[in-house]
């Protein structure tokens, strides 16, 4: 399962990233809020623990906005503080548990595979934009010519774009949100995958179009408004 942790501090980020890969556990660090709630809307993760104090964007802000956004990720959110109006706070703002510092590695493992454990919310599946659906509970592609299945790293790469229309993406950008921010993903995997995804709008006869932004990234256009 993919899990991503949003933590300042380095010390703590690299000890939660052990201890949750030590449980075979796939894990992407980010330091800061803006970058955090990027990657979570992106879809790519199972759970997420989030520091309450984060630069750019505090913990309880990202809660809020992506909840907002719909968002059903399992959030696990840490703090220093531990009064019990934090708390109501905290969970408020979203969160499905809370666990205040200095806290027991064992105990936080316990509350992450119970996380994990609660069946999901039912929740919109498909994404629409122009004339394409997509079914992300089936992987299915639908289009005006047919309907296609797509891979899992297709379905992560697609749902970028899905959920961020008419928007520059970088590959960092889509290595977070179809990888989870793997560093050992070379970048033409990403324009290889770009390329599947584009031969998979075209077999469903779409009119939407990935377009290359030089320098920057992609771009999903409807290519009846280009």
């Amino acid at each position: 399962m993919n899990l991503l942790i949003i933590e300042d501090d380095p010390m703590q980020l690299e000890l939660l990233m052990r201890l949750l890969e030590k449980e075979g556990f796939s894990v992407t660090g980010l330091a800061d809020g803006a970058d955090g709630l990027y990657a979570l809307r992106q879809g790519a993760f199972d759970l997420a623990i989030v520091d309450r104090m984060l630069p750019e964007i505090d913990g309880v802000t990202l809660l809020k906005a992506y909840r907002k956004d719909g968002g059903k990720v399992p959030i696990l959110l840490l703090t220093a503080l531990g009064a019990v109006q934090d708390r109501v706070v905290g969970l408020d703002a979203g969160a499905d548990d809370y666990l205040t510092k200095p806290y027991a590695p064992q105990e936080l493992l316990a509350r992450v595979r119970a996380l994990l454990r609660r069946p999901a919310t039912l929740q919109e599946v498909s994404v629409h934009f122009s004339d394409l659906r997509f079914d992300s509970a089936s992987g299915t592609l639908h289009g005006p010519n047919g309907d296609c299945e797509l891979s899992k790293r297709e379905a992560a790469m697609l749902t970028c774009f899905l959920n961020n229309p008419n928007q520059v993406l970088s590959r960092s950008q889509l290595l977070a949100g179809a990888w989870g921010g793997e560093a050992d993903v070379e970048e033409r995997n990403i324009d290889n995958f770009v390329f599947l995804v584009r031969r998979r709008l075209q077999n469903v006869g779409s009119q939407t179009a990935i377009v290359t932004v030089r320098g920057f990234g992609y771009r999903l256009e409807d290519a009846k408004t280009c």
